[in-house]
């Protein structure tokens, strides 16, 4: 078991609220989901995403920051397949992951640019939390995949048209 540190209790606040995803493909249009990490310290946290099918599965924002006492909205992309791609495995639940990582970075940081983090000259930051969020593939003909398309309606675009990460101010507890 890893050694405490106030970094990692600072981290073992920060929550992620989503446990797993379920995805109907599409070979017609790309699918989008949000979720919520919440950062509910008095520190700004950097986090990037990664997946085991990056080439599938990507963050309009991959990396970037939240700010202390609020909540973050990542969009996850889910590439159109080819239609050709009829074969594509949706029989590995237990492969495919979807991965927030987080950390609290250094206060020489450059904020405007999150790959510093992750990248710098030093190497990635050593206290880090992971969120793995497992990815199931629903087939599109499936009744499920009907009630996760309908559900996913109400993730449609921001107004404005915008589908970039977005934040919310948490509240204090009293």
């Amino acid at each position: 078991m890893a050694e405490s540190s106030p970094e990692m209790d600072i981290l073992e606040k920060v929550q992620v609220d989503c446990s797993a995803l379920k995805i109907v493909l599409s070979a017609k249009e790309d699918q989008i989901t949000k979720i919520r990490l919440c950062n509910p310290t008095d520190h700004i946290i950097a986090f990037k995403i990664k997946s085991t099918r990056p080439s599938l599965v990507t963050g309009t924002r991959p990396m970037g920051f939240v700010r202390p006492m609020r909540a973050g909205r990542l969009i996850i992309r889910f590439k159109k397949v080819s239609a050709d791609t009829q074969d594509f495995d949706r029989s590995a639940p237990n492969t495919d992951h979807l991965t927030i990582v987080v950390t609290l970075p250094s206060g020489e940081v450059n904020l405007e640019d999150p790959v510093t983090i992750w990248k710098g000259p030093d190497g990635p930051p050593k206290h880090q939390k992971r969120f793995t969020i497992p990815v199931e593939y629903v087939p599109p003909e499936s009744p499920e995949a009907l009630v996760l398309q309908t559900a996913a309606k109400a993730f449609e675009k921001k107004p404005d048209g915008k589908d970039e990460f977005d934040e919310e101010e948490m509240q204090k507890g009293k």
